[in-house]
């Protein structure tokens, strides 16, 4: 059932904002009535329905009406629907490949460079993550903490990353396009995907994929597990998966130096010609689990749950330093430039609990739900150039070797992203007549908190030079005169200062409550209203 607050938006704060908390009310009307006129002209002769129409047992779609229709034909609005043999079929070991081969309208942003390389945000036609509903079984999944900031577009958004999800844990997938915003409010812009997870009581299954490119790289091994074991006449559906994916390379080879200088030896002929980034996939390694569980509670209620867990590790690259790039390069350490990597750690925990069943003449569900989404990062590799540069102006007849040897680290963490989600869902249906005709009422209520926070990096990673001197010092580069001063903050990805992470925290609570009232007057015709 559809928790009550998915049209509610979580709007970031500026920065350095105070926090204030406010309670609101919104009311949106929504009418519509969809009729189908049938025009005969001559006798109709029923037809055989061509081969790749199949029958589909009953299933009760979650998203497109809160009537529990078991029937997609009849739901007011289209949905698509793709099943686990569909999606068996396909090959296709990440979530996001999946959707992007048999929905039409998904598209699933893949960076090749920068610090969200490891991730996979849904978006569906053409619009950016943060306007897609993503549901599992229903439950408003959590988003990411990290906002995309490389991509050629949603740039500034976040989403909810489909890579925490394993394919061999769907049981089914739906999703709504057309008029979901009318139903679900803003967050559902773009359309709603609602995941739903395998439900076996029995059985155990297990597949590996492993392949690689045309070119030899990119070496992909995924092996996951499913397994189904009966909790007395309720079930346990647990998922594992572990992955591993080698990086790939598209990039072609540029010169290290930005142009001939002869005054400085590495760049006397424009440099060493060599790959100069990476243009393709990640160096990527992780392992996750999802679990379903339901089992009765009395005669006509059941206690059901379900979550999972997910570590990801990526390495992926920065933009190399040139040699002669003298504010953001240490020549006494790096004479040729440098490429920086960046090193992802990512972490996803979910849970939700939740009592449904009858009473009297009313459907109810009452469920808790959390989730939080971690990302940190660091840079390897690399160099914070105001270190150097600070040593040299504190010591201006230091060797090279000494100038390296206080150039600070080579490696640092950079800080991390936090998000956090609570939500406390309260829903009930039944069927009424107006009049005479039947109708379905659905009423319900929501309250969700959302929290943010950031975490500071290493000191070398964000400050200017040891002391952290505001305005730096002269870089440490044998072309610098004096006059270009160095970079501040690790290359690759500067990292996040005390005073910026305690600044970043923000809590949010949203309340929302609805009513929808479907009425059927006839066969051909739905009047649907809902207050939000």
């Amino acid at each position: 059932m559809f928790n009550a607050v998915d049209h509610l938006k979580l709007l970031e704060p500026v920065a350095g904002e105070e926090i204030v908390m406010k309670r609101t009310s919104t009311v949106v009307p929504f009418i519509a009535c969809l009729a189908v006129t049938w025009v005969l002209t001559g006798p109709v002769l029923a037809q055989e329905p061509p081969d790749t129409v199949f029958e589909v047992e009953e299933l009760e779609v979650v998203v497109g009406s809160r009537a529990g229709v078991a029937n997609p034909a009849t739901l007011p609005v289209p949905v698509d629907i793709y099943g686990a043999e569909e999606i068996a079929r396909l090959g296709e070991v990440d979530l996001a490949e999946v959707l992007g081969r048999i929905a039409p309208s998904f598209n699933s942003t893949r960076l090749s460079a920068g610090d969200g390389a490891a991730l996979h945000v849904a978006t569906l036609r053409g619009m950016n993550g943060d306007q897609v509903l993503v549901l599992v079984n229903g439950k408003r999944r959590h988003g990411v903490a990290f906002a995309k900031v490389l991509a050629a577009s949603g740039q500034g958004t976040t989403g909810t990353d489909l890579r925490a999800i394993p394919v061999h844990a769907i049981k089914r997938i739906e999703v709504l396009r057309e008029g979901a915003a009318s139903q679900y409010g803003s967050d559902a812009i773009a359309g709603v995907i609602n995941i739903v997870l395998k439900d076996d009581p029995s059985g155990i299954s297990a597949a590996t994929f492993l392949g690689r490119t045309s070119r030899g790289d990119g070496t992909r091994l995924i092996t996951s597990a499913n397994a189904g074991v009966p909790l007395g006449d309720g079930f346990l559906n647990v998922t594992i998966e572990v992955a591993r994916q080698e990086v790939t390379n598209r990039a072609g080879a540029a010169p290290t130096c930005f142009g001939p200088d002869p005054s400085y030896g590495p760049c006397a002929d424009g440099g060493k010609v060599i790959q100069l980034q990476r243009n393709g996939e990640p160096d990527y390694r992780g392992a996750g689990f999802m679990a379903n569980a339901a089992i009765p509670f009395g005669e006509s209620a059941e206690f059901y749950a379900f979550g999972g867990y997910s570590g990801r590790e990526a390495v992926s690259d920065g933009l190399y330093r040139k040699a002669d790039w003298v504010p953001r390069s240490v020549s006494y350490v790096f004479p040729d430039g440098f490429f920086p990597v960046e090193e992802s750690d990512l972490t996803d925990k979910s849970a939700v609990a939740g009592l449904r069943g009858e009473m009297g003449n009313w459907s109810g569900d009452l469920s808790l739900g959390f989730g939080h989404g971690r990302f940190a990062f660091g840079a390897a590799n690399s160099i914070n150039p105001s270190y150097a540069a600070e040593y040299l102006a504190r010591n201006p007849g230091a060797d090279g070797a000494s100038i390296a040897a206080n150039a600070g680290p080579r490696d640092t963490f950079s800080g991390g992203l936090n998000v956090r989600q609570w939500t406390l869902n309260a829903d009930a249906t039944r069927e009424i007549e107006v009049g005479s005709t039947p109708a379905f009422l659905a009423v319900g209520g929501a309250f969700r908190r959302d929290s943010y926070w950031m975490e500071a990096g290493d000191r070398a990673s964000w400050a200017c030079g040891p002391s952290d001197t505001p305005g730096s010092f002269p870089a440490a580069h044998h072309q610098n005169d004096g006059s270009v001063f160095a970079s501040c903050g690790i290359q690759g990805y500067p990292g996040y200062s005390p005073s910026s992470a305690s600044l970043s925290e923000r809590d949010r609570n949203s309340f929302g409550t609805y009513t929808d009232l479907e009425l059927r007057p006839s066969d051909g015709c739905l009047w649907i209203s809902i207050l939000l």
